[in-house]
């Protein structure tokens, strides 16, 4: 039996997208002794104004980064606190990135 291999963020962004340029982010908040993108609550529910924030703050990067790459909009991916920054960011602007209509 192969043992399994273990995908990279890099090797899984290259399965999902080969011809997009692949940008890893940090999110700037440290929670827990991790880096996230917006803080939790105490009972570790969203704090929905921090994450309207961190979306702000991604939504402008993407326009910058999407203006020096030839106008190639980002496909988004994340785990955890980072997916749902990617879900919120999708959903407030869905004109940033790739696979939105």
């Amino acid at each position: 039996m192969a043992a399994a291999r273990t995908k990279t963020w890099s090797g899984i962004a290259q399965d999902i997208a080969p011809d997009a340029p692949l940008i890893h982010l940090r999110g700037n908040i440290v929670w827990e002794g991790k880096y996230a993108f917006f803080r939790r609550k105490p009972d570790r529910g969203r704090d929905q104004a921090d994450l309207a924030r961190s979306v702000g703050e991604l939504a402008f990067l993407i326009e910058q980064l999407t203006g020096t790459l030839g106008q190639r909009k980002p496909v988004l991916a994340g785990y955890s606190n980072g997916a749902i920054a990617c879900a919120a960011l999708a959903r407030d602007t869905r004109q940033l990135t790739r696979g939105q209509s």
